[in-house]
């Protein structure tokens, strides 16, 4: 990966660990304790944020190295692997996201049965956001090593 290209993924990271502690912070003190309101004033800018993250950078670098992961697919599982799941992360939060800004109203019990795909949503988003982090030390880290 290109060294001019580091301080663009520098502060992609910095914004991707932002999104994952609040999206914790959404979940624990939000969803769990089911203070929804706060819970979506957490998550709806950070679903917009991370879309916009995702399709101007996230997209555009896995299409540019296409060539390079798929010459060697074996080494290069983890990046499959962060892209394929990053992709069906954002799609599933998009799409929980947008129901419940259409369905405010949804019950209770119909919440609850949802709870189970947004944990793995954000089981999702945590791993992803893990192998994003071993992408970056691979492809970045002979950049900051002194």
């Amino acid at each position: 990966m290109q060294a001019e290209l580091l301080p663009v993924a520098s502060l992609v990271l910095i914004l991707e660990t932002i999104i994952v502690i609040l999206l914790l912070i959404g979940w624990l003190l939000g969803a769990r304790r089911l203070e929804f309101p706060l819970h979506h004033r957490i998550v709806y800018p950070i679903i917009l944020i991370h879309s916009i993250t995702v399709g101007v950078w996230m997209i555009p670098r896995a299409l540019g190295l296409l060539s390079y992961i798929m010459s060697d697919p074996v080494g290069n599982w983890y990046l499959i692997l962060h892209d394929t799941l990053g992709i069906i992360a954002v799609v599933l939060g998009i799409i929980v996201g947008m129901t419940f800004i259409i369905r405010r109203d949804m019950p209770l019990r119909l919440l609850k049965r949802t709870r189970p795909l947004m944990i793995m949503i954000l089981v999702l988003w945590i791993v992803t956001f893990l192998l994003g982090f071993i992408v970056y030390i691979s492809g970045y880290g002979s950049f900051l090593s002194p």
